[in-house]
């Protein structure tokens, strides 16, 4: 099971570990398909993100760019990154390219990509690992079977509420969600470029379960 310590500021306590720490661990999490996830599922799956960004020596404000569809596998770095203190910067697999000069300019710790846009993932990386979600070769870095090998359990740091927990990279540029605000009320009004990221994160901070349509 999943290690708790409550953590003023961070989401990832809201969002996640105040659930199990309130014996709720074992309620449902996240339907993916015909698959399901309790509270601890998604907090292990959280932490061996988290374990794996730090491995890959990612450190507290870095930002590690994301560019994933709604998945688990979404919730798991856009969870870990937060509890270690960095900074999840979510953008569409198919807009990496669109988006070249920007994500140099943040410099990322680390970019997690699907498989179909990986070329243009490592075109942008510079010395940043990049993390292949679907099929590798060679000497990429498959992302799940490093989450496999990695600890499932993981104090979160201790952040500002103010403090920037996502950034969404859009065509009019780079909006900031604080800590705050991805525990709040407002989080769909802020993530509507990904709604079902948004849903997920509401229903998680009201310790409901939370739905994400397998892709067809």
């Amino acid at each position: 099971m999943a290690a708790i310590a409550e953590t003023a500021g961070n989401a990832a306590t809201t969002l996640i570990d105040r659930h199990i720490a309130a014996s709720k661990g074992d309620k449902p999490a996240l339907k993916y398909g015909d698959k399901r996830y309790s509270y601890n599922d998604i907090a292990a799956l959280a932490n061996r993100a988290g374990n794996l960004l730090r491995r890959l020596d990612v450190e507290p404000g870095q930002h590690v760019i994301v560019a994933i569809g709604p998945s688990p596998a979404l919730i798991a770095t856009v969870l870990g990154a937060m509890k270690i203190g960095a900074c999840p910067v979510l953008t569409q697999a198919g807009s990496l390219r669109a988006q070249a000069d920007r994500v140099k300019d943040l410099r990322p710790g680390a970019i997690v990509v699907e498989a179909g846009a990986k070329v243009e993932a490592f075109a942008l990386a510079g010395e940043a690992p990049v993390l292949v979600v679907g099929e590798t070769e060679g000497e990429e870095l498959s992302f799940v079977e490093l989450l496999r090998q990695s600890p499932s359990s993981l104090s979160s740091v201790a952040v500002e509420g103010r403090a920037a927990a996502l950034k969404i990279m859009e065509e009019r540029g780079i909006d900031v969600v604080t800590h705050e605000a991805v525990s709040g009320e407002e989080i769909e009004a802020r993530l509507q470029a990904l709604p079902a990221l948004a849903r997920s994160l509401r229903a998680l901070a009201q310790g409901k379960e939370a739905t994400i349509p397998r892709p067809a």
